[in-house]
């Protein structure tokens, strides 16, 4: 199943992704690639920087900033 089919079955969330009020990126797991939604579609995604932080939880970072974050990888 690709993952636009995946993030659709969840209409209410569908929506935060499809208006960019949230920015999605996945991994893929056998090649570390990282791909980003948007217009409907998953692209390739080139950081700003080359190493991706890995956190645990993200309650800490939600609850102190207030600008744009960094894409995360969650452990």
């Amino acid at each position: 199943m690709s993952y636009c089919k995946t993030i659709q079955k969840a209409p209410d969330v569908y929506e935060w992704f499809i208006n960019e009020w949230v920015r999605l990126v996945v991994i893929n797991p056998d090649t570390r690639e990282l791909s980003i939604f948007g217009d409907g579609a998953f692209t390739p995604y080139r950081p700003l920087q080359q190493t991706v932080e890995t956190v645990t939880d993200l309650t800490k970072i939600l609850e102190t900033h207030r600008d744009n974050l960094p894409v995360y990888s969650l452990a």
